[in-house]
């Protein structure tokens, strides 16, 4: 996070004491948590605050807890120090081998752990989540979901009776040697479900959020070019100076408010008739499918 996105930790100190702790604590019962504070300017004035907390709890019911593994709380600030938007996300690590296991294993960490554990259980509360995943160690691309298929979420909402939003449960492999989808997952997470855009700006700076390049941290160095879609909407292709990284952010085809972000390495599900990585399936209304 510091390296890749150019994240600025602002607690170090609290951070080792937060680790002595966990490790030296005697008392097993008592709450044994490590809190990362994370700041990010960027170019409006506005910056953002992220919260890395591991083996923290989270409250329900007055008194009873549930612990993830990890949670990420970002809260995006303005220039006149007003929270504009905040997102909290769950993250629940498996070891799993799902050949031994079963593929129905793997369905289970989804439905049972990322959204009855970790949405159903805060839905309309202060600590609701926006996202919710499975990070395991399985390296297959079969045992990964970034939560794009509408299809698949309205029938996982009908059997959990949770709200589910696009891209907002899943799962995915994360092994030492392969760090891709945790910077996909650390990519997708403001990118897609953050608001970051300045309201009273012009409608360039209003689209601040996906200004950033999140594949390397860079906020200043970015090339914004509009386009036009046939329908005679804007779309807005983006150029990271300082990585090449190339996004472009439109819509799809049944609904200007469906925003679709792509990238060469996508979140969003490919059309089935094609590896072009620009043929997306829109997330919410499924357009796009073959």
């Amino acid at each position: 996070m510091i390296i890749n996105q150019k994240w600025i930790l602002i607690n170090d100190k609290s951070v080792l004491k937060d680790i002595d702790c966990f490790f030296y604590k005697k008392d097993i019962y008592k709450e044994k948590k490590v809190e990362f504070k994370f700041t990010k300017l960027l170019k409006s004035k506005y910056r953002i605050d992220l919260s890395l907390i591991y083996e923290g709890q989270v409250k329900y019911d007055e008194d009873k807890y549930k612990t993830p593994d990890y949670q990420l709380i970002y809260t995006v600030i303005n220039e006149y120090n007003q929270v504009v938007d905040t997102m909290r996300v769950y993250l629940d690590a498996k070891y799993r081998n799902y050949i031994n296991q079963g593929y129905k294993a793997y369905n289970d960490d989804i439905k049972n752990v990322a959204i009855d554990k970790y949405i159903k259980t805060f839905e309309e509360t202060l600590n609701n989540a926006t996202c919710s995943m499975i990070v395991h160690s399985h390296k297959d691309e079969k045992y990964v979901n970034w939560g794009g298929d509408n299809i698949e979420r309205v029938r996982l909402i009908n059997e959990t009776n949770s709200n589910l939003r696009p891209h907002g449960y899943g799962a995915f492999y994360l092994i030492p040697s392969d760090l891709s989808n945790l910077n996909k997952f650390l990519r997708l997470l403001p990118e897609y479900h953050l608001n970051i855009n300045c309201g009273y700006c012009n409608e360039l700076e209003q689209l601040e959020g996906y200004h950033i390049c999140w594949q390397c941290g860079e906020v200043e160095n970015i090339d914004t070019k509009i386009k036009y879609t046939k329908g005679g909407n804007m779309k807005y292709h983006y150029s990271c100076k300082n990585c090449n990284e190339f996004w472009v952010k439109n819509h799809c085809f049944g609904s200007v408010d469906h925003k679709l972000i792509k990238h060469r390495d996508n979140y969003h599900l490919l059309n089935n008739d094609t590896s072009n990585p620009w043929h997306l399936i829109c997330p919410i209304c499924g357009n796009g499918r073959v």
